[in-house]
């Protein structure tokens, strides 16, 4: 997660986008999956990595707007941190180059 409202979601596979989303926009709002799965005591093969879920179809007007990851990868301002996710820095998100949806 960038910050409060925008969530991408990021891969390193060629041609991955990131998307920003207006979390705001969408009723409902996002579950922390990891919290859910340590409340049940469930063993997560990757602990650090964080994953926000979405009950339902998020709407297309909530999607601001979508850049390639790699943009994100290769930004200056990305730190990532290989064993703490929880450490890794992501640009600003007002810092990418993000297009309008078609």
């Amino acid at each position: 997660m960038f910050q409060d409202g925008v969530v991408g979601s990021i891969s390193t596979r060629p041609g991955a986008t990131v998307y920003k989303i207006d979390t705001s926009a969408i009723q409902g709002g996002f579950t922390d999956v990891n919290a859910h799965f340590d409340n049940l005591g469930v063993n997560r093969p990757y602990p650090f990595q964080r994953e926000y879920a979405h009950a339902g179809q998020i709407p297309p007007s909530a999607i601001v707007g979508h850049a390639p990851a790699m943009d994100v990868y290769t930004h200056p301002d990305f730190r990532p941190d290989s064993q703490n996710t929880h450490n890794t820095q992501l640009p600003d998100p007002d810092s990418l180059n993000w297009q309008q949806m078609p």
